[in-house]
């Protein structure tokens, strides 16, 4: 209790002790681009996130296609988000990204959204680096099959 009292103490007389009138504030610090050196050291997946993000943020696709501003697009909405987030899918991969990233009324929110456009340039990116001769389909062995799909 007494080495309390001493040590409180010293800290009042030291902040009691302070001129304010002395007081003169430093200049802030100059500012910095945090955001061109993090643009400078990211790694490949981390570019391809921020690319992604920058067109849905910028573009405002999950926003304009979230008309009620529940946080949700409808499943009746999202192949129109799809299409303007520059994924225009067939009937049957849309079913397939139903299932995998929306709830059980076909409803997406931002993070599954988000997180599925990423899959999906990954992927497309993908199969477009395996398809040398641009005619839409790749044969792969079952390594490469893996890599693709675990990996990207």
């Amino acid at each position: 209790m007494f080495l309390a009292k001493k040590f409180l103490g010293g800290i009042i007389d030291v902040v009691s002790n302070i001129d304010p009138g002395q007081f003169v504030p430093s200049d802030p610090p100059p500012p910095r681009r945090p955001v061109a050196y993090a643009e400078q050291y990211e790694n490949d997946e981390e570019k391809q996130f921020r690319r992604v993000f920058q067109q849905l943020a910028g573009d405002g696709v999950y926003k304009s296609y979230d008309r009620d501003g529940s946080g949700v697009i409808s499943a009746d909405e999202l192949p129109g988000a799809f299409r303007a987030a520059g994924f225009p899918l067939s009937d049957q991969l849309f079913d397939m990204i139903i299932r995998r990233y929306s709830d059980e009324s076909g409803n997406m929110d931002f993070d599954n959204y988000i997180g599925c456009l990423v899959r999906l340039d990954a992927m497309s990116r993908a199969f477009k680096t395996l398809d040398k001769d641009n005619n839409g389909t790749i044969k792969v062995n079952i390594k490469e099959w893996l890599q693709l799909t675990m990996y990207s």
